[in-house]
């Protein structure tokens, strides 16, 4: 099929209903669901219009990571596997060692009296994205230790509670209270690494070299 402006390729879908799966099993169901119903689609306008060559083209990062196969599938999209975050996390999908981005982040001020740190990290900077903790709070990221080598882990910090435009409330632990100071940096695991990439304008790896990112044209 043919018009002046387009040519048929075939199908695209995103499973984004793997993200309120509750299970890495439910996710795994529904890729497959998916690719099925992708599959159907393929089989039918193949047969309809045979010289076209329909492809199907698939993505969701959790169905992506987890899925046992890819019967049929011209292209995959995985979208977050580069990152991961605190989502993928919660999800089940990833484990903390593999992910890869974390926002560095002045501290503002530190409460101890109230168990609480103030960030210079707010929405514009992190998105207003959230995932769900171990104790089903609805939190915007994870406040932990930066360090020369990278970061800290996650039992070593505390939730991201709130934040304004330019700010984040976040819980001060015991382990985060003996590593931050007022005017240092802390790192923040984001809720969702995709929103605050898109937020920053460049990387900076751990040996300190700077990645510009791809700015459109």
């Amino acid at each position: 099929m043919q018009r002046p402006c387009f040519r048929f390729r075939g199908f695209l879908t995103h499973g984004g209903q793997t993200y309120s799966a509750g299970s890495p099993e439910r996710i795994r169901e529904i890729f497959r669901e998916n690719l099925d119903r992708m599959n159907s689609l393929k089989r039918a306008f193949s047969l309809r219009f045979p010289r076209v060559g329909v492809e199907i083209s698939v993505g969701d990062t959790p169905g992506c990571r987890l899925a046992e196969g890819w019967r049929g599938v011209d292209e995959v999209r995985p979208g977050n596997f580069v990152f991961y975050d605190l989502q993928q996390l919660s999800l089940g999908v990833c484990s903390q060692e593999e992910i890869a981005l974390a926002v560095a982040c002045p501290v503002a001020s530190l409460y101890p009296e109230r168990s609480q740190g103030l960030l210079y990290g707010g929405a514009v900077h992190l998105s207003k994205d959230t995932f769900l903790d171990a104790q089903g709070r609805r939190l915007y990221g994870w406040v932990v230790p930066l360090r020369e080598e990278g970061w800290g882990r996650v039992e070593e910090g505390g939730g991201l509670l709130s934040l304004s435009q330019e700010h984040g409330l976040f819980e001060l632990t015991p382990p985060l209270a003996a590593s931050l100071r007022a005017g240092g940096l802390a790192a923040v695991l984001p809720a969702h690494s995709c929103l605050a990439v898109s937020a920053l304008g460049a990387y900076q790896t751990l040996d300190g070299k700077q990645v510009e990112r791809l700015r459109e044209v």
